[in-house]
């Protein structure tokens, strides 16, 4: 194996093991999002459906469902509802940047190798662009996203995979896309699927 897999296993693998877990704590929030917009939307229907049917004449709509308690329910689950799309995307923040790390440790490896000619024979098949380029240009993008202006090499790769994987590609979004690259893309779900991409790559 390459010196340089054998250098970085340690802390290429410790990267994933963390992304893993943050993965599953995102599915959990998930889970948790989807419960609370729920109960949102009961609560919201029941308020109007009392409202429709109860309210007296003399009520102006909505405050026979608001003496009901309805109001505060719905303000109670709108704030849960808050709290976890706060955490959802501090979490996949993080998640998008453990991700742009793992394609610089995988470039630096090319680099290593290759130099600045950065040259091998494996293209990914659905979109036709060689790996070792989507390596390259998916470490550019996690870089310089926020900047929203890109060289030309980005852009035509992110082209490519527009064109083969959709709209998480879009370079006019702007956002940290490290983790389409790597997970839709490259299909580096565990460290074992990285080592046997980049065992490819590096003599």
């Amino acid at each position: 194996m390459n010196q340089y897999l054998i250098d970085t296993e340690f802390a290429t693998k410790s990267l994933f093991d963390i992304v893993t877990y943050e993965l599953d704590q995102i599915a959990k929030l998930e889970i948790e999002l989807k419960k609370s917009v729920d109960t949102s939307n009961r609560i919201m229907a029941e308020a109007f459906y009392v409202t429709d049917q109860d309210v007296d004449d003399l009520e102006a709509p909505g405050v026979y469902a608001n003496r009901h308690g309805y109001a505060t329910h719905l303000f109670e689950a709108y704030s849960i509802k808050g709290k976890i799309e706060k955490a959802y995307s501090t979490k996949d923040s993080s998640i998008r940047t453990l991700y742009g790390s793992i394609l610089q440790i995988a470039k630096q490896g090319l680099s290593s190798v290759y130099g600045k000619r950065i040259q091998t024979a494996h293209s990914e098949p659905k979109s036709g662009e060689p790996i070792h380029n989507i390596i390259l240009q998916g470490r550019n993008q996690s870089l310089h996203f926020e900047e929203g202006v890109f060289r030309n090499n980005v852009k035509d790769c992110f082209m490519n995979l527009q064109q083969a994987f959709g709209s998480d590609f879009d370079l006019t979004i702007v956002e940290n896309k490290a983790k389409y690259v790597v997970l839709n893309v490259l299909g580096w779900r565990t460290y074992d699927d990285y080592l046997t991409t980049m065992q490819k790559l590096l003599p």
